[in-house]
């Protein structure tokens, strides 16, 4: 099946749930506006209908002025008099534009925006009809600018935009997630102002927003064969026309690329004056015969004077900004704007979190295209004229191709075994300090740092906030000091015979640990204690609200932030046996592992590891029990991964390794951590499941992502913690 002839990007998830009440006035809404469009829309008699003017009213609103109008609508500032009295947009469809077609777009925009509620989505009130029988609906009035103007008459740095334009991510993620697609997403369509002291952007203007999988109305609206639909600049080149393929949730991604480009260099890939100089056949050829400059290069060819300027406006001067913007963020643009959708990221929420990780000084998913990717980009560009100058023309574009490649300091990210980066030891260092203050409590859907420093996700799927790392022992060496919990009773350490209890303690759990690795050898019970002193104490402190508090994830939780997203349903217990009967320990036993390729593909939820599919780990993969585990002579009862090592003997301090998709490190390796879920709900015997696997897993199956090992909820190991979640 081609690309062309898949069903539109969908996001895995289906956005967050929202509560009985909100659903139900939102039907109220709906309802109330489906009566407004019964008619077929068949014209308005133009003579008969005259424009409103500032006093005039329509319904409970009174107009003030007028903001914008566009091709077949008019925005209007509007006091709403009753039942609330409030300052509102009011959009109208002009005289003599009521056709069948912009009667069914104008009803698809009110559709779109009466499905979506989000703060950073301009919010849909009521709809109506004038006397003279036009549709109109009042929105939320979003006093600002747009994004690129709001951030230069204000010269935010950077790293300020990059935290704005992760907003607005998350606005366009949610209106994905509620099968919306935007389809004009640009600087004018994202208004910026200042609410309660803090920088708020909205996401404004679906007018010609596209329902994904589903209609939006039950008019049909065509859109002419040919035209373009959208504002050239930030098109895809699949809604220019360039690629015969469906427009999905990829081609907004682009759009964003396009914007946070000129966020960061103060032009669009193809400026404004191109744009002006060609017909929309020129601007497709051009899309089709180039890719275009990274932000970095494109500074560097701006004329000195306006390049000072464009750094001025970003509190810094014109070196300093090319610096910073060669790398990272030079990779995230140029991936986000790929002209083969394939390679851009798959969703909004995915281009923001790359941005965080590189806020957050950490590895960025997004590197630089490979040499031979960039010579088949090549080839194919220049067909015909490499066939006629023959193989000495071919090889000297190859050496070209891998020399470049290599010597632009661009080079792919690998997995392999790391230290931590400057960022991840910096952020770590702060966090040590237990000084942070957090500015306003947690908001679903967007990131967080706690006053002990730990740093929480959001994960798509979950209602919850993920901590980025395992709870670490200096988070744990604060609950103690201040709650006076006991954690320290016996605990299964291992010696130099075998595993045991012995009188070891999360404090010295036979092995070093320092401030910033996995505390370990705490029991379910302990970890529960950890969490409830924590919502008490950031209650208290205003970081928390009332109805958010910290708790130990769910079992499905868990599986949600590994990936495993269509894990059949059972207890732990029940998946767990489920993959000791797909995978039996014979299989182990006669060095048969992995399973054949068929096997997996059979079961395809329970063969996956953190790294994928394949036997043994790849390098840096994790901590697990590698060679090094026999450095001190003191693990032969555990054996180890043969041909592995991971450069940790027991546990490893907290991003140690690369994250996963969701930006969440060690899901697989370093200690077990406990869920709230019993292991075996049917036997009630005070099992609780742990996922994850530890440091000292030698096993394969016991290091699938799908693998749940039971423990009595009082019992303490050396190779057991935990990680907690932000519940809302």
């Amino acid at each position: 099946m081609n690309d062309s002839d898949k069903p539109e990007n969908l996001p895995e998830s289906a956005g967050t749930p929202d509560s009985p009440d909100e659903n139900a006035a939102r039907a109220n809404r709906l309802s109330a506006l489906d009566k407004l469009f019964a008619t077929d829309g068949a014209g308005g008699d133009f003579e008969r209908v005259t424009l409103e003017r500032p006093g005039d009213r329509i319904g409970n609103y009174k107009l003030l002025e007028l903001l914008g109008e566009g091709g077949f609508g008019m925005v209007w500032r509007a006091e709403q008099t009753e039942p609330v009295h409030r300052e509102v947009a009011l959009k109208v469809i002009k005289p003599g534009m009521d056709s069948r077609e912009i009667i069914a777009r104008f009803e698809a925009e009110r559709q779109a925006l009466a499905l979506m509620s989000h703060p950073n989505i301009a919010h849909l009130f009521e709809g109506g009809m004038t006397a003279a029988g036009r549709p109109y609906f009042a929105m939320e009035r979003v006093k600002g600018v747009p994004i690129t103007t709001f951030c230069d008459e204000r010269n935010l740095p950077i790293e300020d935009r990059l935290r704005l334009f992760c907003d607005v991510c998350a606005a366009v993620e949610h209106a994905h997630q509620k099968g919306i697609l935007h389809r004009d997403l640009k600087p004018s369509n994202i208004l910026v102002g200042e609410m309660g002291g803090k920088f708020v952007p909205k996401v404004i203007d679906f007018g010609v927003a596209k329902a994904l999988g589903a209609q939006l109305t039950d008019k049909t609206l065509f859109t002419i064969t040919g035209l373009a639909i959208g504002t050239p600049q930030y098109m895809s080149p699949e809604q220019a026309g360039v690629l015969p393929q469906k427009m999905d949730t990829r081609s907004d991604v682009y759009s964003l690329g396009a914007i946070l480009y000129e966020l960061l260099t103060g032009s669009t890939p193809l400026t404004r004056e191109e744009i002006g100089r060609l017909a929309l056949p020129q601007i497709q050829e051009w899309m089709r015969e180039h890719e275009p400059n990274r932000p970095s290069t494109r500074l560097e060819r701006t004329e000195i004077v306006a390049q000072q300027q464009i750094a001025q406006r970003r509190k810094m001067d014109g070196s300093r900004l090319r610096k910073s913007l060669r790398g990272d963020l030079d990779w995230i643009v140029m991936r986000a704007l790929e002209r083969d959708r394939t390679r851009r990221y798959q969703t909004a929420g995915a281009l923001a979190l790359d941005l965080q990780r590189h806020l957050a000084g950490e590895a960025v998913e997004a590197g630089a295209p490979s040499p031979f990717y960039r010579l088949g980009k090549i080839v194919r560009r220049h067909r015909a004229a490499l066939a006629g100058a023959g193989v000495a023309a071919a090889v000297a574009v190859v050496a070209w191709v891998i020399f470049h490649g290599r010597s632009d300091g661009h080079t792919q990210p690998q997995l392999k075994p790391r230290l931590l980066t400057e960022g991840e030891k910096q952020l770590l260092a702060e966090t040590a300090r237990s000084t942070f203050q957090p500015a306003a409590p947690p908001a679903e859907g967007a990131p967080w740092i706690n006053s002990l420093g730990m740093k929480f996700v959001p994960v798509a799927g979950t209602r919850v906030l993920f901590c980025a790392w395992e709870t670490r022992v200096q988070d744990f060496e604060a609950f103690v000091k201040d709650s006076g919990h006991d954690a320290s009773a016996q605990m299964y350490s291992m010696g130099p015979d075998d595993w045991k209890q012995r009188g070891d303690s999360w404090k010295s759990p036979g092995f070093g640990q320092r401030a910033t690795h996995p505390v370990c050898g705490m029991n379910w019970d302990d970890a529960v204690a950890f969490c409830a002193w924590l919502t008490e104490r950031e209650r208290r402190a205003g970081f928390l609200r009332a109805d958010q508090s910290y708790r130990l994830p769910t079992d499905a939780e868990w599986s949600t932030a590994a990936g495993l997203t269509d894990e059949a349903p059972g207890s732990p217990a029940e998946i767990t046996a489920r993959i000791s009967t797909a995978y039996p320990e014979e299989l182990e036993r006669a060095a048969l592992w992995p399973p054949p390729p068929e096997k997996i593909r059979e079961t395809p939820q329970l063969g996956i590891y953190p790294w994928g599919t394949k036997w043994p780990p790849p390098p840096g993969a994790g901590n697990y029990a590698g060679s090094e585990a026999w450095d001190d002579g003191n693990a032969p009862q555990i054996g180890n991964i043969p041909g592995y090592r991971d450069g940790f003997r027991r546990t490893a301090p907290v991003c140690s390794f690369k994250p996963n998709a969701n930006g969440i490190y060690d899901m697989g390796g370093n200690v077990w951590e406990w869920t709230m879920d019993e292991y075996d709900p049917s036997k009630a015997d005070g099992r609780k499941a742990l996922r994850g696997g530890s440091w000292a897993v030698t096993h394969p199956r016991q290091i699938l992502s799908a693998w749940r090992h039971g423990s009595l909820h009082m019992s303490r190991y050396a190779a057991g913690g935990f990680r907690c979640v932000i519940a809302f």
